[in-house]
């Protein structure tokens, strides 16, 4: 187990991430595209989610982009896309878009992706993104217990499993919020088996 020290290191990192993406969407969505000179993209790649699947892998990755991957994997297998540095942040933030409406946030640190962080914007009657242990976007909170266990870390915002590669973010802070008691994000990243694995809740 590492000390205290490092665990504390790891939770502030992902949800440093998770506030300076929250900015970075408000301004997106406030200001629309960003606007570059030059050939980059100015608004979401978009991606088919019947060829990109169904399935985010905790720890792992989706739809052929794996944690690690470099700045032009990515760009190879999910195309280039709008560009934008987070202030005051050493990550550099990639948005992308499902043909369904979901947005994807690649955040990426030193050239490499550092995690995946899914929103569930999906237009209504979309069937949902699903984790690889099928927990949906938009499932209960509850359902993530029952199914991944306690949380290695819960800040009210997301409970966070790092031995599993995966946190799962509440319906919370958003203008139009439907249930804090669901699933509205779900943040992908690098597993941290010194944690040990969650302790499950009996079903």
């Amino acid at each position: 187990m590492w000390p205290p020290a490092r665990c504390t290191w790891c939770g502030g990192r992902a949800i440093g991430v998770f506030v300076a993406v929250l900015i970075i969407g408000a301004l997106y969505a406030a200001c629309g595209p960003i606007d570059r000179s030059g050939p980059a993209p100015t608004q979401p790649a978009v991606l088919t989610r019947s060829r990109f699947g169904h399935v985010i892998e905790a720890g792992v990755g989706y739809g052929g982009v794996r944690i690690e991957m470099t700045s032009e994997e990515l760009s190879r297998v999910w195309g280039p896309t709008v560009d934008a540095h987070s202030t005051g942040q050493a990550n550099n933030v990639r948005v992308f878009r499902l043909d369904t409406g979901e947005t994807i946030l690649a955040i990426l640190k030193s050239g490499k992706v550092d995690s995946l962080q899914f929103m569930d914007s999906r237009r209504p009657g979309e069937p949902p993104l699903r984790t690889s242990e099928d927990v949906e976007m938009g499932d209960l909170v509850d359902r993530v217990r029952t199914v991944y266990g306690d949380p290695e870390q819960d800040n009210e915002l997301f409970l966070y499993y790092y031995s599993d590669g995966i946190a799962f973010g509440r319906d919370v802070g958003q203008q139009n919020a439907h249930d804090a008691r669901r699933v509205y994000q779900v943040l992908v990243f690098q597993k941290t088996p010194s944690f040990g694995p969650a302790s499950v809740v009996p079903r």
